[in-house]
């Protein structure tokens, strides 16, 4: 099986796709979402892996915006608790360090620390947490990544801190394919709505999940592309969306000009 991430060996995306799918895969490395999202257009993937949503960072937009594109479909997800680590080259202090290099998430998650011990550095946003430390190990100059623990003995580099994001701080990840095939323990489903644009739409759309009984664990507004201030709600669901209630909130939604896109069914990952 072949999965698609977004990074390279050892980076997040990494260890949260054989979380999800165990050793026994076919890693394919990309550097962009969306050139993970067009791997799974040309067929040349099973599955592709990407973060959608941080609890420090908030939502990773780029990610939605694709799932909005097409006929995507969310498969699985997985949830990691990030420790993050400040890695560097053996021979390098802490306080030697010019430049602080990682995703922009992961520099994110640790602006506090990096300005409390390394206020003389500069931060670059990178291509991925692995790369980062890839470019560190690389170089002769006095840099440093964040990363994951894994990537110090992969690449022979020191951890010159560890934990040195914020507390809590745990990411999510979805698998996503163009199958609609459901799994049969699958008791999640992610949507799109679009309401109609008139006062009250929005409060009478979740209306009818409340009148079904179905509880709604994450409810996010969008942007339409191409239609200014106007948005669509990204919303996932404890329910099956071939179960009966959540047919008949369906119904209702588009009796009320709403329109409903299914774009997951999947296990949730309990985690937390």
């Amino acid at each position: 099986m072949k999965i698609g991430i977004q990074g390279e060996k050892f980076s997040w995306h990494y260890l949260a796709s054989q979380k999800l799918y165990g050793k026994n895969i076919e890693i394919l490395f990309y550097k962009e979402f969306s050139d993970v999202f067009r791997a799974q257009d040309k067929g040349d993937i099973d599955f592709g892996l990407v973060a959608i949503e941080n609890s420090v960072y908030g939502s990773i937009v780029p990610v939605y915006q694709e799932l909005s594109k097409r006929n995507y479909f969310i498969n699985g997800e997985v949830k990691l608790q990030i420790n993050q680590c400040l890695l560097a080259l053996p021979s390098t202090k802490l306080e030697e360090i010019t430049d602080v290099y990682s995703h922009p998430v992961a520099l994110n998650q640790c602006h506090a620390w990096l300005e409390n011990n390394l206020p003389q550095a500069d931060q670059h946003a990178y291509f991925d947490t692995a790369m980062s430390a890839i470019k560190v190990s690389k170089s002769s100059d006095k840099i440093s990544a964040i990363g994951p623990a894994e990537l110090a003995n992969d690449l022979d580099l020191q951890i010159l801190a560890r934990d040195i994001n914020v507390g809590s701080n745990y990411t999510r990840f979805i698998s996503f394919s163009n199958s609609k095939d459901v799994a049969d323990d699958a008791n999640k489903t992610s949507i799109i709505l679009t309401t109609s644009h008139k006062e009250g739409a929005l409060y009478d759309a979740l209306g009818c999940f409340a009148k079904e009984k179905i509880n709604l664990t994450k409810l996010e507004s969008h942007p339409v592309t191409g239609r200014a201030w106007e948005y669509q709600f990204y919303i996932d669901l404890d329910c099956r969306f071939n179960q009966k209630k959540f047919k008949s909130a369906e119904k209702n939604l588009i009796n009320q000009g709403a329109k409903v896109q299914v774009i997951g069914c999947f296990l949730a990952d309990d985690m937390l």
